[in-house]
């Protein structure tokens, strides 16, 4: 988003912006830029293949946007929408996959349209 578009999500004036929040740090989630992101992890293959009830067996990377381990405290600001495969955007998924990587982005998109919405939304 431009800053222009922030101001306006955030019902902010540009002058606002520039004077009563201008330490306030807004970023956009660049999901397509690789240097972007940390990995902090895998989900083991034998872990995709027990959630997927044997459908998808492979290991999947879990990049995180690299921002997040520079602040004690975020926030995650965006709107909610219905959504094809997953239910709802929003929630839970601004952090997986709303501040991950792609991989784990269309991996979970794709789970969710072989395993069901209720079975990944509504599972710990």
């Amino acid at each position: 988003m431009s800053e222009e578009q922030i101001c306006t999500r955030l019902c902010i004036t540009p002058s606002q912006r520039n004077t009563k929040y201008a330490s306030v740090k807004l970023f956009n989630h660049e999901w397509h830029k690789p240097e972007t992101f940390k990995s902090v992890g895998n989900i083991s293959a034998n872990e995709i293949e027990q959630i997927s009830n044997g459908l998808f067996r492979e290991e999947v990377e879990i990049k995180l946007n690299k921002l997040i381990f520079e602040y004690d405290e975020f926030f995650i600001l965006g709107p909610v929408f219905p959504h094809e495969v997953v239910g709802f955007s929003g929630g839970h998924k601004y952090l997986f996959p709303g501040i991950a990587g792609e991989k784990i982005i269309h991996f979970f998109h794709w789970l969710g349209a072989i395993i069901t919405n209720p079975v990944i939304d509504g599972t710990k």
